[in-house]
């Protein structure tokens, strides 16, 4: 049982106007002849049209088990007088006793002027290969409805597919077969939504596109990427400016950590302000947020905040040196409560003679001693007798040689502190007697 089909458009005035059939024998000796219900008789090729889609071809005598060529040849021109020969398919099958052969012929309308090799046969996709169309054998007791019913589209095909040739295929994703019976993808293409399109595209309303990159396909034909995500990124609407995997554009990775701030890759830690990216931590021009800049004298950023360095006891000369508790940072040096720093060395100048008051005062011959930051003469200031803070009262209201005396009566003392009384004397008010 021969079965021809093809995707070509039939008729007169189309593609394909007459079908020939040639049968031969493999045996180069003895040449056979095959009689046939659709064929004349003895004639060794028959012209059909319009195409006869299912005949019969049987054996003489004799001819029966063995090896057969069958050729078909599509022809164009007009059913009475074929004109040109587009291309022959070959086939083979066997003639065995009791059986009948089912073979299908698939005339494919990409082979229209293809010319393979002798030991070669064109194949749906218009290529050439030594690969030949043979169906099963079907019981010869099943008649002619069960050879139909050995093709599997005879039987009609699930929803969603096609017939091309014996097999039930979807055309929107078969790549030999896609959008039409025979219609082959090229190399490199696959069939999407019966559309070859190139590898990474889809076919979007007739138009293949690639749903990788396309904004208005991404992913999904359906899919469209609106701000802020309006650039698509292998597949995914993606916000350039804060997606860290494509920041400022697809496939521009930041580093490992970083952060996409505004499409700039950003190290961890870090902000963008303006065109770079600042630690505004401590950056001075940038400190805590962008565009604060620390002014003198808080003129260091630490910790988000402007601090001045020569006086601060949480951030003393640097940001990372805090004072010990009850410290204080002066000239960016930590003293102890108290102190001040005079050249490099912490001092109290309430009570240091060469820092009195303040640094670099000193206190003289007269003066010597530093008392709550004033130089004094300890030896006679009422204030400061013999040592600081010493006030001499009123029972001995002078100070005399750093001592406290009563100059009305001390008689070594008698009215002042350098007047001594004899032995013989008393100090009365101020005078000896």
């Amino acid at each position: 049982m021969l079965r021809v089909d093809t995707d070509m458009t039939q008729g007169p005035g189309q593609t394909l106007t007459a079908i020939g059939v040639r049968v031969w024998s493999r045996d180069p000796v003895r040449q056979v002849t095959y009689l046939s219900q659709h064929l004349d008789v003895g004639s060794p090729r028959v012209r059909l049209g319009p195409l006869v889609n299912l005949m019969s071809i049987s054996p003489l005598n004799g001819d029966a088990n063995r090896v057969v060529g069958i050729e078909v040849e599509a022809w164009t021109g007009s059913a009475a007088v074929p004109s040109e020969l587009l291309f022959v398919e070959r086939v083979e099958s066997t003639f065995v006793a009791g059986q009948t052969a089912y073979v299908h012929v698939f005339l494919p309308d990409r082979c229209r002027g293809v010319v393979c090799p002798a030991t070669q046969y064109c194949q749906p996709d218009g290529s050439c290969a030594s690969v030949r169309v043979t169906m099963p054998d079907v019981p010869s007791d099943a008649g002619l409805d069960a050879a139909r019913d050995a093709a599997p589209c005879d039987g009609g095909c699930p929803a969603g597919r096609a017939c091309c040739g014996l097999a039930c295929v979807d055309l929107a994703t078969t790549s030999t077969h896609c959008g039409a019976c025979g219609r082959a993808c090229a190399s490199g293409t696959a069939c999407s939504a019966g559309l070859c399109c190139a590898s990474g595209q889809a076919n979007c309303g007739g138009v293949c596109v690639n749903v990788q990159t396309d904004i208005a396909h991404c992913g999904t034909c359906a899919t469209r990427c609106t701000a802020p995500a309006g650039l698509c990124c292998a597949g995914r609407c993606t916000d350039v400016l804060t997606d860290e995997q494509n920041c400022s554009g697809c496939g521009r990775p930041c580093s490992a950590g970083g952060t996409c701030m505004t499409g700039l890759c950003c190290p961890a830690g870090q902000t963008r302000c303006g065109s770079a990216c600042v630690n505004v931590q401590v950056d001075g021009t940038n400190c805590g947020a962008c565009g604060r800049t620390c002014v003198a004298p808080t003129g260091s950023c630490c910790a988000g905040a402007c601090f001045d360095l020569t006086s601060s006891a949480q951030h003393c000369r640097t940001c990372a040196t805090p004072c010990p508790p009850g410290g204080v940072c002066s000239g960016a040096i930590c003293c102890p409560a108290g102190q001040i720093n005079c050249g490099g060395g912490c001092v109290n100048t309430q009570t240091d003679r060469a820092n009195c008051g303040r640094c670099g005062v000193q206190c003289g011959a007269v003066d010597s001693t530093c008392c709550r930051g004033a130089c004094r003469a300890i030896d006679r200031d009422e204030t400061n007798c013999g040592s600081c803070d010493n006030v001499c009262m009123s029972s001995n209201p002078r100070c005399c040689n750093g001592n406290c005396r009563n100059v009305d009566t001390d008689v070594n003392h008698c009215g002042n502190c350098a007047t001594n009384c004899s032995a013989a004397q008393r100090c009365v008010s101020g005078t000896c007697n």
